[in-house]
């Protein structure tokens, strides 16, 4: 597949092929992933999920106290399919805490874009529902504005994970297929590309960045 005929939109095996791709090249490669832990595609019942998890270790001065939603969250009902969950880790230092941040990226079945959703635990592991916390610790500053006021919920909202039915928060795909058409300038892109230019747009806002050793592998 050396380019993508209806970019932006995606189609399932498309999808497919792209978080295929993505999780190879991430076990392929030769360099310090950063704070990525493990990147994986999942199958269920027919739809495809990248799983990107990463582990972040940050001051909670002025956090709000972390929420439970009392039940299972959606990485623990993924986990059932994924032999090799994360382990908890003990962060030393008292005066910080460590998060571990669970991505899924999906194919939205209205928009033929992917769409994100993220769930958060503390170093208890408690899942994180306060959006405030949220946005303090992963939406950069430059983002905050933005990403409050996109849409009548805002641009970072809470759903039922599609794969899960578990409540998680998603980023809101209604204007994603407008930015990925600007920052392609007109120009063909390959399926190698896509997430890398989808994550410029859509996962810094939430604090996921592809590894520099991943793009450089795609040079």
């Amino acid at each position: 597949m050396a380019s993508l005929p209806n970019y932006p939109f995606l189609d399932n095996h498309e999808f497919r092929l792209i978080c295929e791709g993505f999780a190879a090249s991430f076990e392929e490669r030769d360099t310090d992933p950063g704070d990525w832990q493990k990147v994986q595609c999942k199958i269920l019942d027919d739809q495809c999920c990248l799983r990107i998890s990463r582990v972040t270790i940050e001051q909670t001065n002025g956090f709000a106290e972390s929420g439970s939603n009392g039940g299972r969250s959606c990485d623990e009902m993924l986990e059932e399919i994924d032999e090799e969950a994360l382990p908890r880790h003990t962060n030393p230092d008292p005066q910080q805490h460590e998060f571990e941040i669970q991505y899924d990226i999906l194919l939205s079945p209205s928009y033929s874009v992917p769409v994100m959703y993220l769930s958060v635990r503390d170093d208890n592991g408690q899942v994180v529902t306060e959006h405030e916390t949220i946005h303090l610790l992963l939406v950069p500053e430059v983002y905050r504005s933005q990403i409050r006021h996109v849409g009548v919920m805002g641009g970072l909202s809470m759903a039922n994970h599609p794969m899960t039915d578990i409540p998680a928060f998603f980023v809101h795909p209604c204007q994603t297929a407008d930015a990925l058409r600007e920052v392609a300038w007109g120009r063909t892109v390959s399926p190698d590309d896509y997430l890398f230019l989808w994550m410029g747009i859509v996962g810094g806002s939430v604090g996921l960045s592809a590894p520099s050793s991943l793009r450089v592998q795609k040079t």
